[in-house]
This record gives structure tokens, sequence and C-alpha cells, in this order.
């Protein structure tokens, strides 16, 4: 027999999502940077366990119809780009499309979202890595939330690689102030560990 084989989907795409994944502040990372994309004028954060339990991203941005939440959640698919030409003039966060399949791949994942063009939003509980969907129609709001449950569950040896949650939690933090404090047009509402909210209110005037 020989040495080279080729690994099954499950396994590379665990495999590739430590590239994008690494630690609870990078969750945070991209679902604030898929926030901003969408144009939201209002974000909300729920972080619980320094993130291991759940990590909650919910915009009032654009949002997704049904087709669109499908194809989100696969590999390499990006609102992003069309063409190749579209690599040259990116103004957006993120475009390479990983960051919802590879979180998908390490973690329990709940997305509802809505359109302005839908009458109901779409919800999916993703489980298994993209094994298990269960889908509902919801009443929603138009925009967006991610609620990533259990971080790295079925991927131990990355969990151990987690820090204390003190050092989680300050990443995470840091991450937030980052992305979201130059956004002054924008709402914040942050709630770490069920503790009192945290609210920035949107500031016209400098």
């Amino acid at each position: 027999m020989g040495k080279i084989i080729e690994l099954s989907p499950e396994i590379y795409n665990r495999i590739a999502a430590g590239e994008v994944i690494e630690n609870s502040s990078s969750v945070v990372k991209e679902l604030l940077e898929n926030a901003l994309d969408a144009n939201s004028t209002s974000i909300e954060i729920i972080i619980k366990n320094a993130g291991k339990k759940e990590i909650t991203v919910a915009d009032n941005g654009t949002g997704m119809n049904q087709s669109d939440l499908f194809l989100a959640i696969k590999k390499h698919t990006t609102s992003k780009i069309k063409s190749i030409d579209d690599l040259n003039r990116i103004r957006s966060f993120g475009f390479r499309g990983e960051a919802l399949s590879s979180i998908v791949s390490v973690a329990v994942v709940e997305i509802t979202s809505k359109d302005g063009k839908s009458a109901q939003g779409i919800k999916m509980m993703i489980e298994d890595a993209g094994k298990n969907i269960k889908e509902s129609r919801v009443s929603f709001n138009t925009g967006t939330s991610v609620s990533v449950f259990n971080l790295f569950y079925n991927t131990p040896a990355r969990f151990k690689f987690l820090k204390s949650d003190k050092y989680e939690l300050l990443k995470i933090k840091q991450t937030v102030d980052m992305l979201l404090i130059p956004h002054y047009d924008l709402d914040f509402k942050l709630i770490y560990e069920g503790k009192r909210p945290l609210l920035y209110k949107q500031r016209k005037n400098l």
C-alpha cells in the first residue's frame, strides 16, 4: 500500500478551519467583519464562558435569503468577488469565503437571517460539521444573527490550546475595540458573561 492517501473532506475541512479559527477572538473577528460588510448600523454581541460556550453576533444589515444562507456555509463562497478583476479592488473586510464554513466545522452554529425582500426569516441549526442541518421559517427583522456554541467540541486537540477564560476574554475585548470603536456611526451592545450590557451609541458629529 502506498504512503500517500487523500484525506476525507471531513478531516481536511477541520484542519483548514484551524487556519481561520484559532480561538474565540478569531470567531468574533470573522462574525463582526461580516456584520460590518453587511452595512449594519446596529450590532449586538453576546459572549459566554469567554466564547467557548457561546458567541452571538446579531446585526441589522442587509441579511440573506434562503439560497444565500445555504451557500454562505459552504467553502469558497462569498458575496464580495464576482470576477478575477475584483481581487484588485477589494474594499470589504473578509472575502475568501472561509469564515462561516470553518466555524461550522468546529462548532454548533445557529444562523437566522432575512433580507429586505423576504416576508419571513430563515433559521438554520447546523451540527456535526454541516452534516445535520435543521431549517425553519421564523419571524425576524431584516439582518442576521449568528450564534456559535461549544467551540472546538469536535476537535478536542484544538480546544486544549485555548488559554484561560480571562486571557481569551481579553483577546475578545481587544478584537471588539479594534473593529467597532472606530465605527462611531454605529450602535453597539456588548454583553460579556451575562453582565450589565455595554452600550455604545451612534455619534454623528465628532
